[in-house]
């Protein structure tokens, strides 16, 4: 039986507390329960050298499995003979699907075995499946406090502390921490009037200020404390990336890939669009873009407001423009927010990729769509092609745009050309790393729709990045099958100097080496690069130009306490636009992408 919640015994006759716990997890996530022994045997020791420890294990566990079974949970047991315990473990939860992979703390640490002790810090590396590592296992569970500080893993520690309360009724409480310092003086009076700690481990670049010592904080609580990690993206697409061949991407390729035109018929847009009960907010990034923001308004505004009710706004999402950008767009009544302003407890990084996160956060629709700010030729079609692949077909959650792009040498524009990041960088390094996209034309492309359900369950990168980590990221959750792309026509864009676009290629280079890593395609690079340097030529002087490259990387925007906080309806969108029956699923720049 598939997706169980497996449990790493390190000692079959010691670990009874720690499968106890288990089973108590397994009751609130209805799942079965999978308890795996590994015994070690190393090099050169034969493996028939393990025989005596596994049957003495089998036997242990049998007894574990039968008496969980009695308490009403679906349990059954393994027992493996292999060189490496995590990397059997994987082997074990890929085999099985796992669910979740639960696995003990050790009591004490050293440099040589890390914080957690030897196996769960492997696994924490590389997590076969979502990860939780728990010291010492509670036995009563009268009090669960998660604490959130925003991260990747927020989810997951709020979604198991919720279900264990909710099945022993028990009371949970959320802290919110934001200021790294003092984190531990904050938390720790909070946490020793609780049973047990939920919070995520630290992402993979986080800050030293912002890094827990979670055995001082076990320690010094005498409280049981479960630190947990995502095995992102995990998902039957990834388990089963060999399904994709080039034929069923050339399939998809003709399946998924529509054109604007097709859904011209604006009325039928509209009456699709009443019967599911939603809404349709247009976003539009920009920064210095007066001469173009005004021609883009009226021309979604009077062919998609006025003329027909398919836009239910058009929000201006802007980056600290000087050229009068907001004046322009608030003169035509669209509201407009600066990126910087909106959740300021959580900072301001620069970036289109930044600003569309935060964008999330003020757009009320259930379709989101969001469009370029310097394009000079705007068309309806631009809008409303985006949206109707994910109107008329069910299964589409993201849809992306292409277009041709012509290039402005000179006072000359030529049809040919453009797209040089795309061409040289995005699609070659998708090509080679990530096949299953390689069907997509204009990866790259600034224009693209999705359902708020699933835009708010992936992370964004803040910058260059924001396209190439969207498209990885919700290919991952919805396969192939879950995305579009439709031909836009013709768009006329401002195109950007050479050294604009290295930066960008380096960017988005991170952003694939990163989910890369996160994949298991590429073992982790330990400190990767965060400096381009360019090579500047002047008259008479020839020198290195360095810049540093630093996307950050903002977590799924339902994780963030505040965006659930006050929003009417918030809790039925997902259900209106992920209803089969109904027909819907369950800062701009310059460049030549």
């Amino acid at each position: 039986m598939p997706d169980p919640i497996l449990v790493a015994v390190s000692h079959a006759d010691h670990d009874a507390a720690l499968t106890g716990f288990a089973a108590r997890l397994a009751a609130a996530l209805d799942k079965e329960l999978l308890l795996l022994h590994v015994v070690e045997v190393p090099e050169p020791v034969s493996y028939s050298e393990g025989t005596t420890s596994a049957v003495d294990a089998r036997r242990q566990l049998e007894q574990t499995a039968r008496n969980a079974s009695e308490g009403g949970v679906r349990a059954r047991f393994m027992v493996r003979v292999a060189r490496d315990v995590p990397d059997e473990i994987r082997r074990v939860a890929h085999e099985e699907r796992a669910h979740l992979v639960l696995c003990g703390w050790g009591v004490s640490a050293d440099a040589a075995t890390g914080e957690f002790g030897p196996v769960a810090e492997a696994l924490l590396d590389n997590p076969p499946a979502d990860l939780a590592i728990v010291h010492p296992p509670p036995g009563t569970l009268r009090r669960v406090l998660v604490a959130v500080r925003g991260g990747p893993y927020a989810a997951l520690a709020a979604d198991l502390g919720s279900r264990l309360a909710a099945a022993g009724e028990a009371e949970m409480n959320v802290l919110h921490i934001y200021h790294p310092e003092g984190i531990e003086e904050s938390l720790i009076p909070e946490a020793r009037q609780h049973d047990l700690l939920i919070l995520g481990a630290h992402g993979p670049a986080e800050a030293a200020p912002a890094r827990l010592n979670f055995t001082h904080v076990r320690d010094r609580t005498g409280r049981g404390v479960m630190v947990v990690r995502t095995r992102r993206p995990l998902s039957p697409w990834i388990v089963e990336r060999r399904a994709w061949t080039p034929a069923q991407v050339d399939k998809w390729f003709a399946e998924n890939t529509f054109d604007a035109r097709e859904f011209a018929d604006l009325a039928r847009l509209v009456e699709i669009k009443r019967s599911l009960g939603i809404t349709i907010s247009l976003g539009l990034p920009a920064l210095n873009e007066a001469e173009t923001i005004g021609p883009i308004i009226r021309v979604m505004r009077d062919a998609l407001q006025d003329a027909v009710p398919l836009l239910d706004e058009i929000v201006v999402i802007d980056s600290r423009s000087e050229d009068g950008t907001p004046d322009v767009a608030r003169s035509l009544g669209v509201p407009v927010h600066t990126h910087q302003d909106i959740l300021p407890a959580y900072g301001a990084y620069r970036g289109k990729g930044e600003a569309l996160w935060k964008s999330l956060h003020v757009l009320r629709g259930d379709l989101v769509v969001w469009l370029d700010t310097d394009i000079k030729n705007p068309e309806p079609h631009m809008v409303y092609g985006l949206i109707g692949p994910l109107l008329r077909h069910p299964q589409v959650k993201y849809v992306k745009g292409y277009y041709s792009r012509p290039v402005r040498v000179g006072d000359r524009l030529y049809e040919s050309g453009g797209g040089r990041v795309t061409e040289l960088a995005a699609r070659p390094l998708l090509n080679l790393f990530f096949p299953e996209l390689s069907g997509f034309i204009q990866p790259l492309a600034g224009q693209y729709a999705g359902w708020r359900h699933a835009l708010e369950k992936v992370p964004f990168f803040t910058g260059y990045g924001v396209e190439t980590g969207l498209l990885i990221d919700l290919f991952a959750e919805h396969g192939l099958e879950g995305m579009g792309q439709v031909n836009l026509g013709r768009l006329v864009h401002r195109n950007a100097p050479l050294a604009h676009l290295s930066t960008m290629s380096f960017a988005i280079l991170h952003v694939i080496v990163s989910r890369l890593e996160s994949w298991g395609r590429l073992q982790p690079v330990e400190a990767m690069n965060k400096a381009i340097k360019l090579i500047r030529w002047e008259e008479g002087h020839l020198s290195l130009d360095v810049r540093v490259i630093d996307e950050a990387e903002r977590p799924p925007m339902v994780t963030i306490p505040e965006h659930g906080a006050g929003r009417p309806g918030a809790a039925d969108r997902e259900g209106k636009a992920g209803s089969p029956q109904r027909g819907a699923p369950p800062g701009p720049r310059g460049d030549d992408r």
